[in-house]
């Protein structure tokens, strides 16, 4: 096992600096990668691994010392898993060098297309299309196929979401082509490409931007139609049915996840599942109530000739752009039988895969059960973002409660 933690030497520089490094230990062998920050040696915090002092320029190192062990421990986790086991650290470290060889180009466009490739080369399909579509945005705003990243200022960005807007975004989507630049920056200030004394966005807040959905959730008395809608009458409504409630009993799994389900998943009774998060690279193993079990036997027995339980994926050997493609042409067939479910059940709330998720979150919450178990059953990072899923919900329960003083 390797494990990563993000460290100071103790040898100072010139003004009284000090380099930040990665350090990466396996079995007492210790190596050490520059993260390409240094800090003043006083305020470094060994504990939380990170600068104490709180100005804009070091929470901007904070981040890029924080992306740069995550990186490490994605690209570690993305190796399969047999692969993963025999890696030792100068193996791993020879892959993590090969990918910070960049090209040291300050043009926009270019720098959105080295990314676009590492994260091709990296399997990761989905992200690379959310770049690419951000990249198109901008070649469109500035009408030509070059600007240099370092004329990006915050009246720049407040232009280009003045665009954006016009053209029908939602904030939602403006904050995802605004992250997707502020990643590009904070790589280039990371490997000296340019300074961080021109970062725009430390003006220029994405935070601003109205970025809250409405909470997609059912009770259960809503589950429990969906458990009762008689798919004998509405037999090709019967897979969109199984595989809701399976994700409704099973952690709210996501649909990427759901769909790759093999045995090696489950225990060999079939009474647990452990699978690792596709989104966030963590591992999830949760029990497999009787209320889901009917649903995993049927499946079981009638197999497709895959090794996937779910009949899904019809190919084993798919490359990770054909996975890409399969998952969306899917996921939009599952919403549409789901909404066509909704409406038989006469639900109120337009059925998707992610109310599901959120069904599953808020239902528990109702339950009593702590908000950090259902954090770690959902794979979430941290708590936070368990949060905004329950928050509405918490206020709803709450001016409930409040009612009961009616006389």
């Amino acid at each position: 096992m390797i494990k990563f933690k993000l460290v100071i030497l103790n040898k100072q520089k010139k003004n009284n600096e000090t380099a930040i490094f990665l350090r990466l230990t396996q079995n007492k062998q210790v190596k050490y990668l520059y993260t390409g920050i240094d800090c003043n040696l006083n305020e470094w915090n060994a504990l939380k691994e990170s600068i104490k002092n709180s100005s804009t320029i070091n929470a901007r190192n904070n981040i890029s010392i924080q992306e740069f062990k995550n990186n490490a421990i994605n690209t570690l986790n993305e190796i399969p898993f047999k692969e993963r086991q025999k890696i030792n650290l100068n193996s791993l470290i020879e892959i993590l060098k090969k990918q910070s060889t960049i090209e040291k180009t300050t043009n926009l466009i270019k720098l959105f297309d080295n990314k676009i490739s590492a994260l091709k080369e990296n399997g990761k399909i989905s992200s690379a299309q959310t770049f690419k579509s951000s990249k198109s945005s901008i070649i469109e705003f500035i009408k030509k196929n070059e600007i240099n990243i370092d004329s990006i200022t915050p009246n720049w960005l407040k232009k280009y979401q003045t665009f954006l807007k016009n053209k029908g975004l939602k904030d939602t989507s403006i904050s995802i082509r605004m992250r997707d630049l502020r990643n590009i920056f904070n790589e280039c200030i990371t490997n000296k490409i340019i300074s961080a004394e021109i970062y725009p966005f430390k003006e220029y807040k994405i935070s601003n931007l109205n970025t809250k959905t409405k909470p997609r959730s059912i009770d259960i008395d809503s589950i429990m139609k969906i458990v009762n809608l008689d798919t004998n009458k509405h037999p090709s409504l019967k897979l969109a049915k199984d595989l809701f409630l399976f994700q409704f009993f099973c952690g709210g799994i996501n649909w990427i996840d759901l769909i790759q389900l093999t045995d090696n998943n489950f225990t060999s009774d079939y009474n647990r599942l452990t699978y690792i998060r596709s989104k966030t690279k963590t591992e999830i193993s949760i029990k497999i109530i009787d209320s889901a079990k009917p649903i995993l036997e049927y499946y079981l027995n009638n197999r497709m000739n895959t090794r996937f339980v779910f009949p899904i994926l019809l190919n084993d050997n798919l490359t990770p752009q054909q996975l890409y493609n399969r998952k969306h042409k899917t996921l939009s067939n599952f919403n549409k039988d789901l909404k066509q479910i909704g409406f038989i059940c006469g639900l109120n709330e337009d059925l998707t895969s992610y109310v599901a998720r959120h069904a599953f979150a808020t239902n528990l919450k109702f339950k009593g059960v702590p908000i950090e178990h259902i954090s770690e059953l959902m794979g979430h990072q941290n708590v936070n973002i368990t949060q905004t899923y329950l928050k509405k919900f918490e206020t709803e329960t709450m001016d409930n409660a409040i009612d009961n003083l009616n006389l």
